[in-house]
């Protein structure tokens, strides 16, 4: 794979009109370009550095490396913020780290190198710790705020390519969280507790309302009874339950209100010999419990209900009614706790509330077992809101209330995007060195057939040169034997004794 440095270099986007090649990149254009980016730093509207660098283009001219460099930066911080689940305004603040992300990469590339580089740990972390957060409460999200721009301003001012700077910044970071989660566990550890006891009150209230109403159906009872239950004794079965009993006499408490709702509600016509047996050590075992639990019963109310019960077993004639019971906030009916696959995904998550045309964030933070309740949080660790869980697997099933999925890091959209770029980047420097080399072959072709083109003129010439001599040769050589054939006539025509005049 290329090296970012490497595909900065080699990548061309055609959208990008690059004015100068690399080699006549200066020194002097880089800082004018990281001067440009750290005024830049202080546009908060900034959404594109290679829209914002256009008009800037004419002075600037810049080459490829550069001007990729700004390219990378926004595709790499635009994607991660349509990615990345987060409140809108952390997104908002994130998008701004383009700028210096760009300024890394003319300046310093090597320390953005690897995926695991301090700035996309930092940039993550951030992400990580603040799934939750949202601008409410105002005073307490402005602290994030403020520490996030804090960070993005000493990045934008990083002093040299040294990675221990970066480092710094990161380790600064994750131990003002260290501090914050160790404040926020506390104050949770007692918010728990309180809220536990809370919850085990209102189950107590709500189960032995439950109880009483369940025990009570379809009967009726004389009205001082019904007063008695619903005042009274209903106070047995709270504390009872309060004080963490359930599980020690709890089902022979039930029992026993059991048996008294019965007798209570008993006809004459029904069996005496069982009234009489159900009716034995009735009234003192239930003061036995009342004591037991601390709730005082004056000894006029039990020797009203003692009367009531002789009056009961005579067969007297006596008014009734229905208890009446209010109708318990938990559906104990139809109790299905959650598993404990489901705790273990749920708990400590954060979660979407997607109601009433706004959406929060939440995190599940504890379940209460017995008022079975969710205790809700915001970011800054408080008590949100305690919701059955009934009502949250119902809005959950619709949608209403959706768990957020762990957060996109930049990390690894930086691979992605690095991936990719240098995909292309190959694929257009590979195809760059078959145009180069085609073009050599061309060449050498081209020379080549240049040089058999001369040669062959060469030989041609020199064969009209050689055939031109040839010719004039053929014709010295036929004027010398048309002179010669002419002497031999003369001369074979001449007699003894003739005379010959030699000429100079």
């Amino acid at each position: 794979m290329l090296s970012i440095s490497d595909i900065l270099k080699e990548l061309r986007v055609p959208e990008l009109k690059y004015e100068i090649t690399n080699n006549q990149e200066t020194e002097q254009l880089e800082e004018q370009i990281c001067e440009f980016l750290e005024k830049q730093a202080a546009d908060v509207s900034t959404s594109s550095l290679v829209k914002a660098i256009a008009p800037q283009i004419p002075s600037f001219s810049l080459s490829p490396r550069i001007y990729n460099a700004l390219f990378f930066s926004d595709r790499l911080v635009d994607v991660f913020c349509r990615k990345v689940d987060v409140d809108d305004k952390i997104i908002s603040l994130l998008s701004l780290w383009r700028i210096p992300i760009a300024k890394l990469l003319i300046k310093y590339p090597h320390l953005l190198e690897a995926e695991n580089s301090p700035i996309f740990a930092l940039i993550d972390n951030i992400c990580v710790s603040q799934q939750g957060w949202t601008v409410e409460p105002v005073r307490l999200s402005q602290q994030l705020i403020t520490r996030v721009t804090v960070l993005y301003e000493a990045l934008i001012n990083i002093p040299d390519d040294s990675s221990e700077y970066c480092v710094q910044l990161y380790d600064r970071w994750c131990s003002e969280e260290t501090v914050l989660r160790e404040r926020q566990n506390k104050i949770f550890e007692r918010l728990v507790k309180t809220e536990q006891g809370a919850a085990t009150s209102r189950y107590s209230i709500e189960f032995s309302r439950y109880s009483l109403g369940r025990l009570a159906k379809g009967k009726v009872l004389p009205t001082a009874i019904c007063d008695f239950l619903a005042e009274q004794w209903f106070e047995v079965l709270r504390i009872t339950l309060l004080n963490r009993t359930k599980e020690d006499g709890w089902e022979s408490l039930v029992s026993l209100t059991d048996c008294f709702i019965s007798i209570f509600s008993q006809h004459a016509s029904k069996n005496r010999e069982v009234l009489f047996k159900m009716a034995e050590s009735l009234v003192d075992d239930m003061a036995h419990v009342a004591a037991h639990s601390g709730v005082k019963i004056e000894d006029e109310t039990w020797e009203m209900i003692q009367q009531l019960l002789i009056s009961v077993l005579q067969s007297e004639t006596i008014e009734r009614k229905p208890l009446s019971m209010d109708a318990p906030c938990i559906d104990f009916d139809n109790r299905k706790p959650p598993s404990d696959e489901e705790l273990t995904s749920w708990v400590g998550q954060w979660f979407l509330f997607d109601e009433n045309h706004s959406t929060g964030r939440l995190k599940f933070a504890s379940y209460f077992g017995d008022s079975r309740e969710i205790l809700w949080l915001n970011h800054a660790g408080m008590k949100s809101l305690i919701m059955p869980y009934d009502v949250f697997k119902q809005r959950y099933s619709k949608g209403v209330i959706k768990l957020l999925p762990p957060c996109y890091a930049i990390s690894q959209v930086y691979l992605e995007t690095k991936r990719g770029l240098g995909k292309v980047s190959q694929a257009q420097l590979d195809a760059r060195e078959r145009a180069r080399v085609k073009a050599e072959q061309e060449a050498a072709q081209l020379k080549l057939a240049k040089q058999k083109a001369l040669e062959l003129t060469r030989l041609k010439e020199q064969e009209a040169a050689k055939l031109l001599e040839e010719q004039r040769t053929q014709r010295a050589e036929k004027s010398r034997i048309e002179k010669e054939q002419a002497v031999l006539k003369v001369i074979s025509g001449m007699t003894l004794g003739s005379w010959i005049a030699v000429g100079g």
